[in-house]
């Protein structure tokens, strides 16, 4: 990237917690990049958060971003552990941990 993307970043407090750790990984090819998340709402999965599932789409359409990343877990436990016990390798060990699990 040229430094010129927006990026939004959606979830529950994972994404919140991963958004500290993605913010240096992002910011050479990013000039925006915002965090929407609300504690225990799973966007795309359940109707839990009724308000929040019908303001994100707001925010999107607003934002225009260039790529939005969707982040979110059902109990995040050891998050911050984790990646201190991780941390020799941020990048290698935060892609792995992103990646999808099917």
């Amino acid at each position: 990237g040229n430094g010129t993307a927006r990026i939004l970043i959606l979830g529950n407090s994972f994404a919140g917690i991963v958004n500290s750790y993605l913010i240096p990984l992002l910011r050479p090819i990013a000039k925006e990049i915002r965090l929407f998340s609300h504690h225990g709402c799973r966007i795309l999965i359940n109707g839990t958060c009724p308000e929040f599932s019908i303001a994100f789409p707001k925010v999107l359409q607003q934002m225009k971003p260039d790529a939005t990343w969707i982040i979110s877990s059902y109990n995040p436990e050891n998050l911050h552990s984790y990646f201190a016990d991780n941390y020799a390798h941020p990048t290698t060990e935060l892609m792995s941990l992103l990646k999808p699990s099917y």
